[in-house]
């Protein structure tokens, strides 16, 4: 990519980047946290007006990004070590309420992440710390945070059961156990536990469940056996990933065995690589391997392969997508010798890998220029940022892990989208009473949105972006009979300027109802 590698300036960059449009321009921005700062750079390799701002302490946070409270303006959530935990807007200010201390001198060794965990349409963020410790009175445990958008928190939290000095990775956030309610799931790293709540800060039964070896591996989650209730998967420093049920059990086939023999650093991603229709897990090691299995514990055909030879590495969240335009999944790894890109048989893709010294970032797939074409973004340790671009078309519907927490909230959840839907692998997504769909999806230049009401009522019709920003209101209030009804989405949002090629969700209410359905906007 033009303009790439360039030296940031900073110390050396640990934290994946995040790539989204931050100041609604049509264009988008590359955001990345180098030692105490989070730098903002255009695609053209310039500094975004306001950036960059402090995050204290020591940067080896992601930030989440969202529209949190409803007003049309993304935020950024950062923290550092050894630091508060800030939110600030996309011109560099921060937000009221912001930054926010964590009690004690607590620090922040993972990444935020967001949800809307109480359903009133603005978004929660959820932190978990750690503590040095004390020599007189030996451990003082770390702590999970719970944040409303304007800085308050949330009832019950935080919660003191970590039982560990340090929350080193980062939450997920999923319901689990299917009950219509979120739940927060996050590693204690010294008791080697994995711990589960309720968004009231009470402990999900089966919870917490002992593993073995240091966690600073982040959780991931999805329904890997398609028994509609998710599946938590993380790696531990005993050379393991290891599966569990919602409840806490064991999943059969796991876990299995990577042969580090040191901290496992990767974060599990998930996907469906071969096509199959099944997801499977795959995950780097400090064995200088990456491997993959299916959903049962078995390895897949032509796993794992190797990052180099001792000491090489694969600490970053493997990336899963096509990035080469043939329609199939490739998986894309960081590793202390540079690049990796494999088919999903495990057949390294000529010119690969491309050197960048030590990486322990996480890969980002992008269109960071709007081309159309496929990009590789990722931050290296000698504080240099790479941006490679790709001959492939970049498919938004090919994407099965696109960067390191899966997404802009930093979820962890493979199913995850901004609007509430737990089924965002379908392009399209049908729930009744409304009988929602759109034809053509993907969308090329306008898509006929169709609905169905069972009864009178007032409709709300709109177009958000995958960070949950609202991008086009096409169904403002109107009053509806019973019946068929249809409108014209013509691609561009609410300034009449035509929409990025990404993913999108239009989600229609009607009074107590709401459905919701994916569409895919090519360039």
């Amino acid at each position: 990519q033009a303009g790439f590698p360039f030296d940031t300036g900073g110390s050396c960059m640990e934290p994946s980047a995040q790539v989204v449009d931050i100041d609604n321009d049509g264009d988008m921005e590359i955001l990345i946290a180098t030692g105490s700062s989070l730098k903002a750079y255009h695609h053209d390799c310039t500094m975004v007006a306001g950036f960059p701002v402090t995050v204290g302490g020591y940067g080896t946070h992601t930030a989440a990004v969202a529209d949190l409270d409803g007003d049309g303006d993304l935020e950024i959530v950062i923290a550092g070590q050894r630091s508060d935990l800030y939110v600030y807007r996309t011109d560099g200010t921060l937000e009221p309420g912001w930054p926010q201390n964590l009690d004690d001198d607590d620090g922040a060794a993972g990444s935020p992440a967001l949800a809307d965990l109480d359903n009133d349409g603005d978004l929660e963020i959820v932190i978990g710390t750690f503590k040095d410790l004390n020599g007189s009175s030996g451990y003082i445990f770390a702590r999970m945070y719970v944040f409303h958008h304007d800085g308050t928190r949330y009832d019950g939290w935080p919660v003191y059961d970590v039982d560990s000095y340090a929350v080193s990775a980062s939450p997920a956030i999923a319901d689990i156990d299917n009950d219509g309610s979120l739940e927060i799931i996050v590693a204690g790293r010294d008791t080697q536990t994995v711990h589960a709540w309720n968004d009231d800060g009470t402990i999900v039964p089966g919870f917490p469940v002992s593993l073995s070896g240091l966690i600073d591996s982040s959780p991931t989650v999805a329904d890997v056996d398609n028994d509609g209730d998710l599946e938590i998967f993380i790696a531990t420093g005993s050379e393991k990933v290891y599966g569990l049920h919602h409840d806490g059990t064991f999943l059969a086939g796991w876990p299995q065995n990577m042969g580090g023999g040191s901290t496992e650093r990767s974060s599990p991603s998930i996907g469906d690589i071969d096509g199959d229709g099944d997801l499977e897990i795959v995950c780097g090691s400090a064995h200088h391997n990456v491997y993959a299995w299916h959903h049962d514990g078995t390895i897949v055909t032509g796993w794992p392969q190797p990052t180099g030879t001792s000491g090489a590495f694969a600490q970053g969240t493997p990336a899963l997508a096509d990035v080469n335009g043939d329609g199939d999944i490739e998986i894309i790894a960081s590793a202390y010798t540079g690049i990796f890109v494999w088919d999903d048989d495990g057949t390294l893709h000529t010119g690969y890998p491309v050197e960048t010294g030590w990486t322990r970032s996480s890969p980002v797939i992008t269109d960071l220029d709007l081309d159309g074409d496929v990009e590789i973004i990722v931050g290296s340790m000698n504080h240099n940022l790479y941006a490679w671009d790709l001959a492939g078309t970049l498919n938004p519907g090919n994407v099965e892990w696109g960067s390191f927490r899966h997404d802009l909230y930093n979820s962890g959840y493979y199913n995850w989208n901004s609007v509430g839907i737990n089924d965002a692998d379908e392009i399209v997504i049908v729930k009744t009473p409304f009988e929602l769909s759109c034809s053509p999806n993907p969308v090329m230049n306008a898509s006929t949105i169709s609905y169905v009401l069972s009864a009178n009522g007032c409709v709300h019709l709109d177009i958000y972006d995958i960070s949950g920003r609202l991008v086009r209101i096409l169904v403002d209030g109107e009053y509806l009979t019973p019946g068929e009804h249809s409108v014209l989405w013509d691609g561009r949002n609410s300034s009449g300027i035509k929409a990025a090629p990404g993913i999108y969700f239009c989600r229609l209410e009607s009074g107590s109802n709401a459905g919701t359905l994916e569409m895919i906007l090519l360039d």
